[in-house]
């Protein structure tokens, strides 16, 4: 069984960073690059043997008992709601009657606390009839050990058992793996034509091969321990890769801005941890999944909501949940390789990968609708700001940000399986768009849509699979969006109408500012960009605080990927992974969509059965998605197809506000920053005058008494031996002095 390889999955490419890292100058640029995406094809191949070994072990269930069973649900909860509504009308009346007698009133103490009325006849038998749908609702159940368990000991110390450490797979974590290999792997090959002309080309490869083991490390974990490690792990490459154009003042700015903001994040995963371990006693994760919930929630108590929010701001730091957002967006200003993996397959994917793994915690501690109303306020937020973009990246940066947010609503709303169902889709159709703009940038030798002149003639292969890319991630019908973002919509609709008419709006915006970038980049000539003629801008990069003469120094540095007078197109090296991922982005949405049986949703799924309803109650919501993607992405055809795009824009003042990110960057570096930069220059000061004055002052003392014990080596014999018979001497004296007071 791959099982017995599933440590390979992240040691390869971690073996690979290792050797890049000792022996990059023989090994060469190619040669680097070539091992490195080698190596994390191999890990991919191994998680796709996994992934085969999970699906044929997990348990299978009957998509039509299921149907059934969401039906008969429906009209329980339905039958419950008509009945408590009759009962209170009762109860309204029955106050109105004349007093009873003492022995009319009186109710046995047996009876008090109960309920003062029964379910009806037809209530109870659907009850009944649902129960014995549960029952066969399991065609098959878990088999050959699955889930599946390897553990190997770890820092044990004098024969004690230690800190163990294991994997585990199992549905979840095998469907995750498959699609963080593979789309690692993709990027890798990607970047061996997009990165040639960069400097320190194997460090870039040692850099993501080691990114992408932190995180199927993260995944195969059995314990939350060992989950925080990686993830730590993940943060400190994320780090390196962002500033990796290091000469860049922006690039400087934004892996700081990162590793800060994230860190935040970070310190409530730890304290989340230490409260769940003191009060849960394990931090095992086959042991939290295990236990039945109401055990779960009594050795809890009310550490639970507790517990789950800290875990959750962990979430909202790593997966740039508002409102430590903001440093998402600054990221690109690494490689665009790295752009797509932060954003589809490794760090913002952990957050929510943490959120289900810890999901029962969640749901006892009532964190579910704060997940949700914060996931539905930054999708809305971040959606917002993406149509007064220029930067080809950055429209995608917070296009991620406000696909998050529908994972974090769906999460709140129904569980992980939709989450997780949108996470997958949105890893390929993200991964296809960031490449596809990488190829877009490397052909037109801009990040700027404005600037990048009718790339359409020139680069027809990227055209076709950016515009794939671009459907999916609009939802448009028959997509891989389309399925998953549909059935967050779905849950919304009937269970929190508010955040549906917010998902709806998202939708709008998703398809308005996709379209109008797909437009300018592929269907305009080049023009002055009116982002650098904004006269807000004209002050240099306020996100990243720096001065206009900072942004002038910088350009002394980009990285524009040499080219010919015109755009062209990218060579097979890089096209090969678009043409992938644009089939994946095509296909992957079936696999949770009804026509194949929400088999996404049955195989991950959380609790006693799956929810999966039946094709007949989700037409509607068919037609209301495409009606929501043909508003959006119609309205800018209007207004960007046969329009000036550069006067095409909102009012200023509007414009201002959302290119400047609504002033919260501005308020961190005023705020928050600032204060740390007055505490940093008073620890300074301590620092200079307090710490270095008392090391200095030991320091001299050492030389002071190092100095008089100099002096004493003289190198005289005679000397010497007058000082033997002083201290000889000295001794005698000692010893009788001791004695006359009775020493011993």
């Amino acid at each position: 069984m791959f099982i017995d390889y599933a440590l390979l999955i992240p040691l390869l490419p971690a073996f690979g960073w290792l050797i890049i890292s000792l022996f990059s100058k023989s090994l060469g640029g190619k040669g680097s690059a070539w091992l490195a995406t080698t190596m994390i094809g191999l890990s991919a191949i191994i998680a796709i043997g996994l992934f085969v070994d999970s699906f044929n072990s997990a348990p299978v269930w009957k998509t039509q008992t299921l149907n059934k069973i969401y039906k008969l649900e429906k009209e329980i909860k339905t039958l419950e709601k008509a009945e408590k509504a009759a009962h209170k009308s009762e109860g309204a009346t029955a106050e109105t009657k004349p007093e009873t007698t003492m022995a009319e009133s009186e109710t046995p103490s047996s009876e008090m606390g109960k309920e003062k009325h029964t379910a009806s006849p037809e209530l109870l038998a659907k009850e009944a009839e649902l129960e014995e749908l549960q029952a066969q609702a399991l065609e098959s159940r878990a088999s050959g050990g699955f889930p599946f368990t390897r553990d190997w000991t770890w820092l044990a110390l004098k024969g004690e058992s230690g800190l163990p450490f294991g994997l585990y797979v199992d549905q979840l974590a095998a469907i995750m793996l498959l699609m963080v290999s593979v789309v690692c792997f993709l990027i890798h090959l990607f970047s061996i034509g997009y990165m040639a002309h960069e400097e320190r080309y194997p460090t870039f490869f040692s850099y993501i091969n080691l990114f992408a083991a932190a995180m199927l490390a993260m995944v195969l974990a059995k314990n939350l321990f060992h989950v925080l490690l990686f993830w730590e792990i993940m943060g400190l490459m994320s780090y390196l890769l962002i500033g990796f154009f290091y000469k860049k003042k922006s690039a400087q700015q934004a892996q700081k801005k990162a590793f800060l903001t994230v860190r935040i994040g970070d310190l409530a995963f730890m304290a989340g941890l230490f409260w769940l371990y003191s009060a849960f006693g394990t931090l095992d994760i086959p042991t939290l999944l295990s236990t039945p919930l109401p055990e779960l929630e009594t050795k809890l108590g009310g550490a639970a909501f507790g517990i789950g929010l800290l875990l959750f701001i962990a979430a909202v730091g790593k997966s740039a949940q508002f409102p430590l957002h903001v440093w998402l967006p600054d990221a690109m200003e690494g490689p665009t390789p790295v752009s797509a993996m932060i954003h589809a397959a490794t760090m913002v994917a952990a957050g929510v990968y943490l959120m289900a793994r810890v999901f029962p915690i969640l749901d006892i501690g009532g964190v579910l609708p704060i997940i949700a109303w914060l996931g539905g306020f930054t999708a809305l937020f971040a959606a917002s700001m993406a149509p007064a973009q220029a930067d080809a990246k950055k429209i995608m940066a917070f296009s991620t940000l406000s696909q998050l947010g529908l994972m974090f609503m769906g999460l709140g709303l129904f569980g992980y399986a939709a989450a997780l169902f949108h996470l997958l889709t949105h890893a390929f159709f993200k991964a296809l768009l960031f490449l596809g703009s990488g190829s877009m940038i490397h052909g037109a030798g801009t990040q700027d849509i404005f600037e990048m002149d009718n790339l359409s003639k020139y680069q027809k292969y990227t055209w076709a699979t950016v515009l794939i890319g671009s459907l999916s991630l609009m939802g448009f019908p028959l997509t891989a969006g389309f399925w998953s973002k549909d059935e967050i919509l779905h849950v919304a609709q009937s269970a929190n109408p508010a955040l549906y008419v917010v998902g709806c709006v998202v939708a709008i915006l998703t398809a308005f500012y996709t379209t109008r970038m797909f437009i300018i980049a592929f269907h305009k000539p080049k023009q002055v960009s009116p982002w650098g003629l904004a006269e807000w801008n004209n002050q240099g990069e306020p996100t990243l605080n720096m001065s206009q003469a900072e942004v002038e120094e910088q350009k002394k540095h980009d990285h524009g990927h040499g080219h010919s007078d015109h755009p062209h197109e990218s060579g097979p090296e890089m096209l090969i992974p678009l043409i992938s991922l644009a089939t994946l982005a095509t296909i992957m949405g079936f696999v949770g969509s009804p026509f194949a049986n929400n088999w996404l949703q049955r195989f991950v799924y959380w609790g006693v059965t799956p929810e999966v309803p039946p094709l007949d109650s989700l037409w509607a919501g068919f037609a209301i998605s495409a009606i929501l993607v043909a508003v959006g992405a119609g309205t800018s055809f209007v207004m960007y197809w046969n329009a000036d795009v550069t006067k095409a824009r909102a009012p200023l003042w509007l414009t201002r506000v959302l290119q400047r990110r609504y002033y919260i960057d501005d308020y961190f570096y005023a705020g928050p920053a600032k204060i740390s930069n007055d505490i940093q220059w008073l620890f300074a000061w301590l620092d200079k005058n307090v710490v270095d004055r008392a090391v200095d002052f030991v320091g001299g003392l050492v030389v002071v008494i190092g100095d008089a014990s100099r002096r004493v080596q003289t190198g005289a014999l005679g000397w010497y031996a007058g000082l033997t018979v002083i201290g000889g001497l000295a001794l005698i004296l000692a010893f009788a002095v001791a004695f006359a007071g009775g020493g011993k």
